[in-house]
């Protein structure tokens, strides 16, 4: 029985460390364009704005990177539009700095841009970024978004982008009076 009850409040330790460990979750705003590999004629503008969990996935390797969730939409001056979520792997390099791949999946819909060949799409991407002070980050990326091979056409886009991602807690305060 003690060995049943130590190994519950273990268990509850664990559950609890995300919630310890947690960083401030971050907004993403990110301008800049699609298709920038394929013809110019189908290239087009990119925003795209995403949600970060400050939640730490894998607490016990904090030190060395962190697995978070995230969830975001990101439109073209095509009206293409792309909702989803994923997971990223977020490596700090030292104090100012720190790289994100990350992958996730989501719904498409193709406005008047590319046909990407399914509605199921999935966007990879890595990123690189200084980190100030207060938590902000002045970010550069270069992503890719395909079926995966789900669909029979799979021809995909490439896009990049300049993003600055900032803790909530920040943007709350500013827009406060």
């Amino acid at each position: 029985m003690r060995y049943l009850i130590f190994a519950c409040l273990f268990v509850c330790c664990l559950l609890a460390l995300p919630a310890l460990a947690a960083d401030p979750p971050m907004i993403s705003l990110g301008l800049g364009g699609t298709d920038i590999l394929g013809s110019q004629a189908r290239a087009a503008g990119d925003l795209r704005l995403d949600y970060r969990s400050g939640l730490s996935l894998l607490p016990f390797f904090e030190n060395y990177f962190k697995i978070k969730p995230w969830a975001g939409v990101e439109t073209t001056t095509r009206q293409s539009v792309w909702g989803g979520g994923g997971i990223l792997l977020e490596i700090p390099l030292g104090p100012h700095w720190v790289l994100t791949p990350n992958i996730g999946g989501g719904a498409y819909s193709r406005g008047n841009g590319k046909n990407l060949g399914s509605v199921f799409e999935v966007r990879s991407m890595f990123e690189g970024g200084y980190v100030f002070d207060n938590g902000t980050r002045l970010v550069a990326s270069f992503g890719h978004t395909s079926n995966g091979g789900f669909g029979r056409h799979n021809p995909g886009t490439e896009s990049a982008m300049i993003s600055i991602q900032m803790p909530i807690s920040s943007l709350v305060g500013r827009l406060a009076p």
